[in-house]
């Protein structure tokens, strides 16, 4: 008799995802009879394709001439072609190709042969970190075939830009406006940042709109403060101000008890001399260190203003008559003026 069997499987479940699969014959003859000669048993059989393949059946004679029935058949299951898998995301949600919101992969998988077992293709993978990532998954079918999707690569970000400050923050009355805001993005950069068109007719702190778009195309908008401010050039005589006669100029000595005419102007960025809307204050003096510098300036003996602010003289400039009787002498004493745009303007002088 002959029979025939298939080899093992190569592959999961019984399938062979290898090919050509070997069906192997054997021949018997009974106990005592005339027995089979070499090479009388059918060759292995290679069965080659895809899917269920069947063997011949086959028949052995022996030495006596007595052949035997046909053998069984042997069908045998081949899947040797890998699944496929891809994966794919929505279209981006922002601009250039980045995401601005967690995005989820999704993957799919298919098969001809075998077939893909429930839950073995991959489950949908979300990405909500910031940059860019990427991502790659396997999946097996029945036969153990084992196939890797593409790689997916998504750029998120989902964070809108930072603006910081502005440059500068600071103006003159009636002066030049160009402002440049200070933003950052740490995702996918900056695309675009502007501020609107700021005012410098008055002076005080006052805001801006401004704008950064990154990318993506996450947008932030804020109001970001500035200041605008009078031209001040310094203190004017009787005061040597460094600010007008320079770093090195001589320090002004009174003397004790008189009066000091402490004035300046105000101006705009055009060099045109204005007036404050509220009348400047007068900045409470302070005493500073010891000092015997000799008396340098003239002595007036002008009535001292009363109350805390100064007077608009009439001549383009503001005057505060500071009566120094019984005021400590041989010190240094910083006096100066506080404005409505918020700054204070500070000079050093002597008494003696």
């Amino acid at each position: 008799m002959a029979a025939a069997a298939g080899s093992s499987p190569t592959g999961l479940n019984g399938w062979y995802n290898t090919s050509p699969v070997a069906v192997l014959f054997t021949c018997t003859d009974p106990s005592g009879g005339s027995g089979i000669a070499a090479g009388a048993c059918p060759l292995n059989q290679a069965l080659s394709g895809q899917g269920s393949i069947s063997s011949t059946s086959k028949t052995v004679t022996d030495i006596a001439g007595n052949k035997s029935a046909a053998s069984n058949t042997v069908t045998v299951n081949v899947d040797s072609v890998a699944p496929k898998i891809a994966g794919t995301v929505p279209s981006p949600t922002g601009l250039t190709g980045w995401y601005t919101a967690p995005v989820t992969v999704s993957f799919t998988c298919t098969d001809t042969g075998s077939g893909i077992a429930p839950g073995a293709c991959p489950s949908n993978q979300p990405i909500g970190a910031q940059g860019t990532s990427s991502v790659s998954q396997a999946v097996t079918d029945r036969a153990g075939n084992t196939a890797t999707s593409d790689v997916v690569t998504v750029k998120v970000d989902s964070i809108a830009p930072t603006i910081n400050s502005i440059t500068p923050n600071v103006f003159i009355l009636h002066g030049p406006t160009a402002v440049l805001p200070n933003a950052t993005d740490d995702g996918s950069g900056l695309a675009f940042v502007r501020c609107d068109a700021l005012s410098t007719a008055t002076v005080g702190t006052q805001t801006v709109r401004c704008t950064a778009i990154d990318i993506a195309g996450n947008a932030t908008t804020k109001e970001m403060p500035y200041q605008v401010i009078y031209r001040v050039d310094g203190f004017s005589q009787p005061i040597n101000d460094p600010n007008i006669c320079g770093a090195t100029c001589a320090m002004s000595v009174f003397k004790g008890g008189s009066t000091v005419p402490v004035k300046f102007q105000l101006k705009d960025a055009n060099g045109v001399v204005v007036q404050s809307t509220t009348t400047p204050a007068w900045y409470t003096p302070t005493k500073g260190v010891s000092s015997t510098l000799p008396i340098s300036e003239s002595t007036y003996s002008d009535t001292p203003t009363t109350g805390i602010t100064y007077r608009w003289d009439g001549s383009a400039q503001y005057i505060y008559n500071w009566g120094t009787k019984g005021l400590a002498t041989n010190a240094y004493w910083t006096i100066g003026v506080t404005l409505d745009d918020g700054t204070s303007h500070l000079v050093v002088v002597n008494l003696r």
